[in-house]
């Protein structure tokens, strides 16, 4: 399976926290290097299998990561050129700064996993209506847009999972289809 390593891989609010997480890392002199983003289930279930029913050793815990969503990444701090995994009061450094911009550090887990970074806040952007700031769903702009334009949709399910049968309809409807 194909490793990600694209920040543009992540959701947007998660692309914009690992920036800032590269950035601040820089100006305290620590350089990091994303190593993996975006998973797919299969990428995961085969992770899952090491140490269990693949040779190797145990990797992960879950099948079920937030790098399926997309709001998870890894890193690994990169000292005199080379990836290394085995600093750990820089592991730390680099968590304390994750913590600071609101992400989970899976350094801080029972079972840590040192190079892990995840944002668990529900991803919502926040609009000013005159003086009222109201907070809507990430997705709501975009549920507005296909609702105005013909898709018909019953619910604004925006945090359920998707089904392939839902994602054929939106993409044929982009592409032209009439009913």
């Amino acid at each position: 399976m194909e490793v990600v390593k694209d920040l543009n891989e992540l959701l947007p609010k998660v692309n914009e926290l690992a920036n800032k997480l590269i950035l601040e890392c820089k100006k305290q002199g620590i350089i990091i290097r994303v190593t993996e983003t975006y998973r797919s289930q299969e990428r995961q279930n085969e992770l899952y299998e090491k140490g269990r029913t693949t040779a190797g050793k145990v990797v992960t815990w879950t099948k079920k990561s937030k790098h399926t969503t997309r709001r998870a990444f890894d890193i690994v701090p990169v000292v005199n050129g080379k990836a290394t995994y085995s600093h750990l009061k820089l592991f730390d450094q680099i968590g304390e700064i994750g913590k600071k911009l609101g992400l989970t550090w899976g350094g801080s887990w029972k079972t840590q996993d040192l190079p892990h970074f995840q944002y668990d806040a529900k991803i919502e952007e926040v609009t000013i209506v005159g003086e009222k700031t109201a907070t809507e769903h990430w997705a709501e702009k975009y549920y507005t847009y296909l609702i105005n334009n013909g898709l018909d949709i019953k619910e604004k399910r925006f945090d359920d999972k998707t089904s392939r049968g839902e994602i054929f309809k939106i993409i044929a409807i982009m592409k032209g289809f009439k009913e």
